[in-house]
C-alpha cells in the first residue's frame, strides 16, 4: 500500500493493524491504517499510511494521536518505529511540537521536566528532547540547560505546525492493552 520502503516479506502475526474508515451512504471506505507490533515496549506505531486521496485532511495527525492515546492507556511512553519517511517525520514532529507547546503554554512558565512531559503525553523523552532542541526551546546557556517558555515565542512556533488534525475523543476509545503472557500463547 504505497510504502515501498516498508515491505515485509515475513510473518505479519506479530502485528496489530488498526484500520481507519470513513462512512457514508455507500458504506465504509478505507482512509488509512497503522500497525503496532505486539508486545513491543518501545514503539507505539510500526507503520502508518493515509491513502493519497485522503491526505491533508487531518487523518495523519489523528492516527498519530490515537496511537499515543493507546500508549496512555497502557501507561507507557512510545515512539514510532524508525526510520520515518519524510512525510511521516513531518507529521510526527508537527504533532509532537503542538502537543508539547500547548502543555508549556498551559503551564504558564511553571517548572516542568522532560519526564513530566513524557508521563503526560506518552511521548518518548528522546522525541521530546528532539522537539525542544530542534525548535530552540531548550537552550544551553551559562553552563546549564534552560527552557525558553515566553508565550509569544512558543505561539510563533505553534502557528508553524499547521492545523491540529481531527481530534481523538479519549472517552470514546474502548480498548484493552495487549498482554503477552509468554510461552504458551497470548491471552
Amino acid at each position: 500500500l504505497f510504502l515501498d520502503h516498508k515491505t515485509l516479506h515475513y510473518d505479519i502475526d506479530p502485528f496489530y493493524f488498526y484500520v481507519l474508515c470513513e462512512h457514508d451512504a455507500m458504506g465504509y471506505h478505507l482512509v488509512g491504517y497503522f500497525s503496532r507490533e505486539k508486545g513491543n515496549q518501545d514503539n507505539n506505531l510500526s507503520c502508518i499510511l493515509v491513502m493519497p486521496f485522503c491526505q491533508r485532511k487531518g487523518y495523519g495527525k489523528f492516527i498519530v494521536e490515537f496511537s499515543y492515546e493507546l500508549s496512555l492507556k497502557e501507561g507507557k511512553h512510545g515512539s514510532p518505529e524508525k526510520p520515518l519517511s519524510d512525510l511521516g517525520h513531518r507529521v510526527y514532529v508537527s504533532w509532537w511540537a503542538a502537543r508539547i507547546l500547548n502543555l508549556l503554554l498551559e503551564g504558564e512558565g511553571k517548572p516542568v521536566s522532560i519526564n513530566e512531559l513524557s508521563v503526560t503525553t506518552s511521548i518518548d523523552p528522546v522525541d521530546i528532547m528532539y522537539v525542544l532542541e530542534n525548535f530552540k526551546i531548550l537552550r544551553y546557556t551559562e553552563g546549564q540547560y534552560k527552557l525558553v517558555t515566553e508565550p509569544e515565542f512558543l505561539k510563533t512556533i505553534l502557528k508553524q505546525q499547521g492545523a491540529p488534525g481531527r481530534p481523538v475523543i479519549r472517552e470514546n476509545i474502548h480498548w484493552i492493552p495487549h498482554r503477552d503472557y509468554g510461552v504458551g500463547g497470548v491471552v
